[in-house]
């Protein structure tokens, strides 16, 4: 007897097409019969530029300790960040990716009867995982390819529960200034999350752009998700993270599970064990 494996998935996963990734430059090469060598890949911004010789050290020498579980708490790498980022330790999320905590944080936070808010041309995450748990999403049409901030926060009703703004934008490549940021933040309120997505902030040069981070005093309802995997080269290790304000302590107390690595408590009640030794060390 056949199992229809379709037909028992959640609703919001029924409707999902499958997500087609930029292909792999071993694969194209044996269909077309060419030299992995001369394929430049454009399609998943991959830094060509590779890893620095230091995260390539520090990795190898964490390859010795594959046969343990590693420190679930990220202690070291967090410790790291909150250094750089002038931040606390728990006010950082770390995941597998951004397409990680992006999920993790819409599935904490929106269910079923929520609406997600994200641009036309953004990041093909959003849309996917508000599908996924049965969100309706709201898809705002662009303005000149990007974020039309002002129809964003005019979309926000009582049933807005995130709203996702990737700046600068993927796969447009538009970018809004820190005071462009900043008024749209101040229209949002206050029981809506705004989901800053700046993995290409790195590529960003000039006092005029936003900083996500310092944004985060101003606005206790902004999230700032960031990733090793463009501009540090880091792609294949899966790292990313996020900051946000401290949590009232009725939010912890009610989602908290003793094995997470998360400020918030995002993840529910299971062993973070999606954590990786090897990007403990050389993201440092």
């Amino acid at each position: 007897m056949a199992v229809d494996y379709q037909s028992l998935a959640v609703t919001g996963v029924q409707a999902l097409s499958p997500y087609q990734p930029g292909k792999p430059i071993d694969e194209l090469a044996r269909e077309l019969g060419l030299n992995p060598a001369d394929i430049v890949k454009l399609a998943s911004n991959e830094n060509p530029l590779g890893p620095s010789d230091v995260a390539l050290k520090a990795a190898q020498k964490a390859l010795s300790e594959l046969c343990l579980y590693p420190d679930g708490n990220g202690f070291d790498l967090k410790q790291a960040l909150a250094n750089r980022f002038g931040v606390n330790m728990d006010q950082i999320t770390l995941g597998n990716g951004s397409n990680d905590v992006l999920e993790v944080i819409t599935r904490c936070f929106a269910d079923r009867d929520a609406e997600v808010i994200f641009s036309q041309y953004a990041f093909a995450v959003y849309p996917l995982v508000t599908q996924a748990i049965g969100a309706k999403g709201v898809s705002v049409p662009a303005r000149d390819w990007g974020h039309d901030l002002d129809a964003m926060a005019e979309a926000v009703t009582d049933r807005t529960r995130l709203i996702f703004v990737a700046n600068p934008n993927n796969p447009t490549g538009t970018v809004h200034g820190a005071a462009a940021i900043e008024a749209f933040l101040e229209k949002i309120p206050a029981n809506v999350l705004v989901v800053l997505d700046e993995a290409y902030c790195e590529y960003l040069q000039g006092d005029e752009y936003p900083d996500g981070v310092k944004l985060l005093a101003q606005f206790p309802n902004l999230i700032v998700c960031r990733t090793f995997s463009k501009a540090w080269g880091l792609a294949a290790l899966r790292v990313a993270i996020a900051l946000a304000r401290q949590p009232s302590p009725t939010f912890s107390t009610v989602c908290a599970s003793p094995l997470t690595s998360t400020p918030w408590r995002w993840r529910p009640q299971l062993p973070c064990w999606q954590m990786n030794a090897i990007w403990n060390v050389p993201v440092r």
